[in-house]
């Protein structure tokens, strides 16, 4: 699961034209931390999330897989 919330931060950034250095900066959240969440999928917090949304003006739920969603990481690459 929190590979696809990564994979689905990460769709949001590109169609925003928003890197990683950037959507830190955004949202306040260390450099360090966003790279490791994006790229181990390392859980985000609601708050974490609720501030991407906020940066990259899109909906918090656009960020959250559909309830008993039950993707692979292989089924979001």
């Amino acid at each position: 699961m929190d590979e696809l919330v990564s994979k689905l931060v990460e769709i949001a950034m590109q169609s925003a034209d928003v890197n990683t250095e950037r959507l830190a900066d955004l949202t306040g959240m260390a450099r360090v931390t966003l790279r490791r969440r994006l790229k181990e999928g390392a859980s985000f917090t609601v708050s974490e999330l609720d501030r991407i949304a906020t940066a990259l003006e899109v909906d918090f739920l656009d960020l959250v897989p559909p309830r008993g969603s039950r993707r692979t990481k292989a089924a979001v690459k």
